[in-house]
């Protein structure tokens, strides 16, 4: 299976809303820029007590579908805060860190230097 992550950064993850700094974990993630959603290991999301909303269909790299639980949370990211969906992992998945909070947060990624940095605007 391919994945399409570039190398991965630390983020601090919260639930919404943040219940003060006891909420917050540090968790590791491989940036991938093909992965829509951010997704943080279901063990991570459950002790800081994010709520499962529902489950939704993803297709993998590989093209497969499953069926993934996703919730609400905060997710820090090179110091901005990125409320969203975030997909419930599983034993065996990555824990990703996807497009849709990088765009979110302004932060950009560069793949030669392995590193995000902030955007200089958002696009409207």
């Amino acid at each position: 299976m391919a994945v399409m992550g570039l190398f991965e950064v630390d983020v601090r993850v919260a639930p919404v809303p943040p219940n003060g700094p006891a909420g917050w974990e540090t968790v590791r993630l491989l940036v991938d820029t093909g992965a829509t959603f951010s997704t943080i290991p279901e063990a991570v999301l459950q002790k800081i007590g994010v709520t499962v909303l529902g489950t939704v269909p993803v297709e993998l790299a590989d093209k497969s579908t499953v069926t993934k639980d996703y919730g609400w949370a905060v997710i820090e990211v090179e110091g901005r805060h990125v409320p969203g969906i975030v997909l419930f992992g599983r034993s065996g998945d990555f824990a990703l860190l996807g497009a849709t909070t990088l765009e979110q947060a302004c932060i950009a990624v560069d793949p030669a230097k392995r590193r995000l940095f902030p955007t200089a605007a958002i696009q409207a």
